[in-house]
């Protein structure tokens, strides 16, 4: 009866555990509802006060910060969601393309964006974003070739990538 109870006791335990942890993410996909950049940074920034453990907070409030052309603090964020969750391939492509000079970064570093990439790229290989943004960091350092197989395999993930097509169409590559 006594271990019955405890292994009811352990089963609630998980149950509830994994409740909080299913909410974390949808609260956090609330602070960015809406689309506005300000209102998105006012709401993430109030959920990060209340949990300040919840990467997702800090990558949708680092998305709104990449809008308003805030690079340094959408840099800030996205290291901050690496942290919590180091295994967040997503945060570490979003984060390349902020170095790789996404929104008009004038802060281009493509060193830290291709490293960010391929961490992105070794956590999900599956992950088109970091592969197509893989395809304009090479297409900016002018290496074809690299350039071109970072843009065949974002394509071959997302059959209807533009900037891979464009890129691959400019140097005459069969798709």
């Amino acid at each position: 009866m006594v271990r019955h109870r405890a292994l009811i006791a352990a089963l609630c335990a998980v149950v509830a555990l994994a409740a909080a942890f299913a909410i974390a993410p949808a609260a956090a996909q609330d602070c960015v509802e809406g689309g506005d950049p300000a209102t998105a940074i006012k709401a993430c920034s109030a959920l990060i006060g209340r949990e300040p453990n919840n990467a997702e907070a800090y990558f949708n409030r680092a998305w709104a910060y990449s809008e308003r052309k805030n690079h340094q603090a959408a840099i800030r964020d996205y290291t901050k969601a690496i942290e919590i969750d180091p295994k967040g391939a997503r945060y570490y492509a979003a984060r390349g393309a902020v170095h790789a000079g996404a929104n008009a970064n004038p802060r281009r570093d493509t060193d830290r964006a291709l490293a960010d990439l391929a961490k992105a790229i070794e956590l999900d290989p599956d992950n088109a974003r970091a592969h197509d943004t893989r395809c304009q960091v090479y297409v900016a350092r002018r290496d074809k070739a690299q350039a071109t197989a970072a843009c065949q395999k974002a394509l071959s993930l997302d059959p209807f990538n533009a900037v891979a097509k464009r890129f691959l169409n400019s140097v005459g590559v069969k798709q």
